[in-house]
């Protein structure tokens, strides 16, 4: 008869799944095993190897652990515990994941590398009766580590549970009493818990050889003064600091924002021991981090990081902390935000001149660097780096020479990273993200006093007039232009010169030009070809030249963009608000006759003069459709100078809306048949004025929004429709939207509107719509936010200063009155117009913690649209500083 020998050992067991896994798989199945795989690389594994533990295996949710000691195994239950504490705090608590642990020690079969037995059982049984955040142990445990760990475990009585014969004793710490304990101070490790009297406190269970614990007698004397003097004991030979909190929340919270990218430990432990003010952000859609910090506000920090983002990965970037905290995600996305200032490409201006300091903005050669002789040029780094060259020998030299520089700056290193070309001459060329010189070798430098436009070209005898104009024409565009490359240009000067009279020339910065010729007159030619240069490129274009007779250049060396009233017109169609168009264009019996068709219509225009119209159609979807579509398919133009944009939409212009599409949806065709009494197509009813209204809003929040899903984009709208005057809806670009209604007049609506929105979301909106008019975005202020003023309102407490409130709240008595009250006291807000105010408190953490847990708990929102902020604290304003929790004693002074 054989027989085996069984491999048995004493071991301490943890046993440890998710609570609620199944509910968190079903919600979101990917971002749960995302989150779950951050928790394991960066807490439960390093944690485990620091206490001496071993993973024998995973059980889907859950880890089942083996130790030599019961102390270690106890202490790394308590610090994986205080971990997830730290890594939950700005996570929301439907999406957090909540271990329960169970400990037990006794005896355990070996199985390879499997562990068996009742040893084993007892802790399974054990994490099932635990609370969620919570940490149970066996009787047995508890005697093990009552004399060398001080931890408090409740008596939770005998518990009879499937599968062990006996009742086990269990014992209990909960949630609440491990977020009172020692933040630890050395990931993982049980020797930050307090430790007990006993001196085997230094030996006992440790079956391990750690090199200093041979010294016995010193590890003695250690222990005799760690209990003289109440101090931690240091865990073995690691002295890995653990992440603070802000730590372990950032490295979460970049996981949750760029999922599968790697952790970036070490920017964010540099930044959570940066000093204020400071910011963080990360690109979507790549991998990435950017952190800057020691910055004069909270504000100003943000921005930069943004901008500095922006610039480095060249992807819109969220803003994922500022300061002391996390910032709060939508539904577990921390939205991108806009970074005007590395998108200018205007005249220099150093206050456009996006991620730098102060002190260097200051700069003698930064402000006054469009007076500087040329050739000149800038190089730019997101670091902060600003390189300019002036009095060059030749422009490209200029460009060579800052971009050598400022490549060779070691404050580029690190990230390091190539140097962006940011002005040639005076014009910022940044958004072209040049990492080369862009003015070719063969270049002549332009005189350094020469004004390119007005200046009389010296003639040799060999130069006729018509080359001096040449050569003066490709000096002004290229002035303007500096991005149009040397073949563009030579086209463009080349084409304009043997072009028929009148004709003109308009240039849209940086690299864009349009002519048009063949006008009755001068003025026609002149209105022309600015319109149309406005049509194509979506911006106000500069006039150039008009025949032969190139612009002067304005006397502040400033080109100026003329906006063109009928690109931006938006009323009832009307032929002679139709820009770009010849007369004989206008008066084509189909245009003139336009307005008496009945019936779905649609008009469709191209910058080359062209206009087309469809009536009669048998939807107006169709109607839209075939305009469009007859006019890209134009013959005369076989695709040149891109697509068509939507004229007109039945008799409502809607050119401004810059639609290369059908604005109205497709209607879906009947199950059955028409009957003979059915209406027939030409007499389907026109849309109303409200299903207009309806649609041209819907598409003007697609283009500002075009992250908002569509269906909370249709519901915004259908809500906001249905909502009482006066009324208004601003939008944050890229996903999200703010209506307000019930105001006593427009104005009102409008500016609580805006002011609730930038509340809400952390930037200035844009508005769409008041009442039942959607805006008009014209070219001069298309896509621009408007920052209000009371948002960013930093003084002393004052009533009518207080952003997005009604009339009745701003006189209530606890509101006149509060700069007479007691202090201590304080403000909090909320975007709903809501205001709470707590005074006379005790202390004044006590007034902040009062006002915002009252603001919080409102029933009136009931938790919607995210938490308030603190207003006021005794009557400082502190609005701009979005604060969502009480400010610290030292916070509260600086």
């Amino acid at each position: 008869m054989s027989s085996s020998i069984v491999e048995r050992r004493l071991a301490a067991i943890i046993a440890m799944d998710v609570v609620g896994y199944s509910r968190l798989m079903g919600v979101d199945e990917v971002g749960t095993l995302m989150a779950l795989k951050a928790h394991r690389a960066e807490l439960l594994d390093p944690t485990i190897k620091d206490n001496g533990g071993r993973v024998v295996k995973t059980t889907g949710d859950g880890l089942l652990l083996e130790f030599a000691s019961i102390v270690d195994a106890i202490g790394c239950a308590i610090a994986i515990q205080q971990g997830m504490l730290a890594r939950n705090a700005s996570v929301p608590a439907t999406e957090q994941i909540v271990f329960r642990i169970g400990v037990n020690i006794g005896d355990i079969i070996i199985d390879g590398d499997d562990i068996l037995g009742d040893g084993v059982n007892v802790a399974a049984r054990l994490e099932a009766l635990c609370e969620p955040g919570g940490v149970c142990i066996s009787r047995a445990a508890n005697e093990q580590i009552r004399d060398k760990l001080r931890l408090s475990f409740a008596d939770l009585g005998e518990h009879t549970v499937k599968n062990i014969a006996r009742a086990i004793g269990v014992f209990g710490l909960a949630a609440k009493d491990i977020a009172a304990l020692p933040e630890p101070k050395i990931r993982g490790s049980h020797r930050n818990l307090p430790a007990g009297p006993s001196k085997s406190t230094v030996f006992a269970a440790a079956p391990v050889a750690y090199p200093w614990r041979r010294l016995a007698f010193a590890g003695l004397a250690l222990v005799t003064l760690a209990a003289c003097l109440g101090a931690w004991w240091i865990r073995r030979e690691a002295a890995t600091t653990v992440p603070s909190p802000l730590a372990s929340q950032l490295l979460l919270a970049l996981q949750r924002h760029s999922p599968g990218s790697p952790a970036n430990a070490d920017v964010v432990s540099a930044y959570a021991a940066s000093p204020l003010h400071r910011a963080l952000a990360a690109p979507r859609g790549r991998s990435g981090v950017w952190h800057t910090a020691n910055w004069p506000s909270r504000e100003i920090a943000e921005e930069k990081v943004l901008e500095k983002c922006l610039q480095f990965y060249d992807e819109p970037c969220a803003l994922i902390a500022a300061d002391d905290g996390v910032t709060p995600a939508d539904n577990g996305i921390w939205p991108v935000r806009d970074a005007p200032r590395v998108r200018y490409a205007g005249v220099f201006n150093p206050e456009r001149v996006p991620a730098l300091r102060q002190e260097t903005l200051l700069r003698p050669e930064v402000a006054e660097y469009t007076t500087l002789a040329g050739p000149k040029a800038a190089a730019f780094h997101a670091t902060g780096i600003l390189i300019l060259v002036t009095a060059a020998a030749s422009q490209r030299a200029a460009e060579e020479k800052a971009l050598k520089d400022c490549n060779a700056d070691p404050a580029r290193n690190p990230p390091g990273g190539p140097c962006y070309l940011y002005a040639v001459q005076n014009r910022v060329v940044l958004p072209l993200r040049l990492t080369a010189p862009m003015t070719p070798d063969s270049t002549a430098a332009p005189s350094p006093t020469a004004d390119v436009a007005s200046a009389n070209p010296v003639i040799s005898p060999r130069q006729s007039p018509a080359d001096v104009f040449r050569a003066a024409l490709s000096a002004a565009i290229t002035d303007i232009a500096p991005a149009m490359s040397e073949q563009g240009r030579l086209a463009t000067v080349t084409g304009y010169h043997a072009d028929t009279s009148h004709k003109a020339l308009a240039v849209h910065p940086p690299g864009n030009s349009w002519r048009s010729a063949d006008w009755p007159n001068e003025s026609a030619a002149e209105q022309g070809v600015l319109e149309a240069c406005q049509l194509r490129y979506g911006d106000p274009c500069v006039l150039v030249a008009v025949d032969d007779r190139i612009q002067s250049k304005p006397s502040g060396g400033y080109w100026q963009t003329r906006p063109m009233p009928r690109v931006a017109y938006d009323g009832p169609f009307d032929p002679q608000q139709i820009p770009l168009l010849r007369d004989a264009m206008r008066q084509r019996q189909d245009v003139v006759d336009y307005r008496k068709k009945d019936g779905p219509k649609a008009a469709a225009v191209h910058p080359w003069r062209r206009i087309f119209i469809t009536t009669g159609a048998a939807s107006q979807h169709d109607a839209e459709v075939a305009a469009l579509a007859d006019c890209n398919s134009d013959p005369t133009r076989k695709g040149q100078d891109g697509r068509c944009w939507l004229y007109a939409v039945g008799d409502q212009v809607v050119l401004r809306k810059r639609l290369q599409s059908a604005m109205t949806p497709a209607v879906s065709a009947p199950d059955a048949p028409q009957s003979s009494n059915s209406v027939k197509p030409d007499a389907v009813p026109r849309k109303s004025p409200a299903e207009i209204f309806q649609a041209a809003l819907s598409s003007l929040t697609e283009d500002l929004a075009p992250a908002m899903p569509d269906n909370r984009r249709l519901e915004q709208i259908m809500l906001y429709h249905a909502a009482t005057s006066h009324k208004a809806l601003a939008v944050h670009p890229p996903a999200d939207s703010w209506r307000s209604s019930d105001w006593p007049n427009e104005a009102a609506a409008e500016q609580n509107t805006l002011e609730a929105c930038q509340m809400r979301y952390g930037d200035p909106c844009i508005l769409v719509a008041i009442n039942e008019k959607v805006q008009d975005l014209s070219s001069t202020g298309y896509r621009r936010p408007r920052s209000m003023p009371r948002v960013a309102y930093d003084g002393l407490f004052d009533p009518q200063q207080i952003p997005f409130v009604r009339e009745a709240t701003r006189q209530r008595q606890d509101v006149v009155n509060y700069r007479t009250s007691s202090n201590p006291k304080a403000v909090a807000v909320h975007p709903w117009g809501r205001v709470f105010i707590a005074t006379g408190a005790s202390s004044q953490r006590t007034a902040q913690v009062a006002a915002l847990a009252d603001c919080n708990s409102d029933p009136s929102r009931d938790g919607k649209d995210g938490p308030c902020w603190l207003y006021a604290v005794d009557d400082q304003v502190v609005l701009p500083r979005r604060l969502k929790e009480p400010l610290s004693a030292a916070s509260a002074t600086r």
